[in-house]
């Protein structure tokens, strides 16, 4: 009972943020050239990077920083930046942020599923990917029909990037913290 309400509230988050990241479509636009006519626009992309980076590490110290689990999710972050740099404008750059988020409670999502029906993280994570490259589909194909955006075949595979790079972090922190048990480092939890 109670992993089938953890699996309904992973997927009405997931449910949110593609109804978010649609919403938005139109409207960002206006705040993204106010931010680039300023030059702000590279300074906020760069900040929510540090912002999600905080967030994931604050997870990982409130988890018990696992000293294994911590060095992949660093060597992930490294991929995840290095891929980041590769993004020719800024607003690109939000696809990893905006995806990774994405793929990672769609991953929590179906994870949960899995569990329920007896099969393994894998299939999970197969599925939160494909789900996710739906949701970039579906994100460029609304895009073709505003007057204000334009449909770009790269973003569908910057989203996929972000969602994929996202879930097999996940995957490789678990399965490195399962291996190195030993290695934890507890640190003490305020109520």
């Amino acid at each position: 009972m109670v992993q089938a309400r953890r699996e309904r509230l992973w997927w009405t988050a997931g449910l949110v943020l593609i109804l978010a990241i649609y919403a938005s479509l139109y409207f960002v636009r206006a705040p993204i050239e106010f931010l680039r006519a300023h030059g702000l626009l590279r300074l906020t992309v760069g900040s929510l990077f540090a912002l999600a980076a905080a967030a994931v590490a604050y997870g990982l110290w409130r988890r018990g920083v696992d000293v294994r689990a911590g060095l992949v999710f660093l060597g992930f972050g490294l991929v995840f930046g290095a891929a980041v740099l590769l993004a020719e404008r800024p607003e690109e750059k939000l696809h990893f942020l905006e995806y990774g988020l994405l793929g990672s409670v769609l991953f929590q999502a179906c994870r949960q599923r899995a569990r329920r029906l007896g099969r393994g993280a894998a299939s999970a994570a197969l599925t939160a990917v494909a789900l996710a490259g739906l949701a970039g589909c579906g994100d460029e194909g609304i895009q073709a029909l505003l007057p204000n955006r334009y449909y770009d075949p790269r973003d569908i595979i910057w989203n996929l990037m972000g969602s994929t790079i996202a879930i097999v972090a996940i995957l490789a922190g678990e399965a490195a913290r399962n291996r190195g048990e030993r290695n934890v480092i507890r640190v003490r939890r305020f109520p």
